[in-house]
């Protein structure tokens, strides 16, 4: 979407049961915004909407949008995991641990 004055700002668009944006939304949504920024060359706003389909209605909930330094290191750590120089831990989370592709893996679930 774009402002008025001209700064693109991420939407990204989500169906899902509950009308709520999860934290990997905003990582998605900040990763977009680096994107549009670095191939644009274009101001971007630093926030960003989840545009949040649920039980047949739409809901935008704004979202502070992570900078390109959290974003690189985000990367970076996750890197590290996947190539087994750092210990991921586990989450605090029964749904997240349910619903991890690496359950099997990771031992017994909270």
């Amino acid at each position: 979407m774009q402002r008025s004055d001209g700064v693109l700002v991420v939407v990204d668009i989500k169906t899902r049961a509950r009308p709520v944006a999860y934290a990997s939304d905003i990582m998605q949504m900040s990763v977009y915004c680096v994107l549009l920024m670095r191939c644009t060359g274009r101001p971007v706003a630093e926030y960003g909407y989840a545009l949040v389909q649920s039980c047949g209605e739409s809901k935008y909930i704004r979202a502070n949008l992570l900078g390109e330094a959290a974003i690189v290191s985000l990367y970076h750590r996750y890197v590290a995991v996947r190539d087994g120089f750092f210990m991921s831990a586990k989450a605090n989370s029964r749904p997240l641990c349910l619903s991890c592709a690496y359950a099997t893996e990771c031992g017994p679930q909270i």
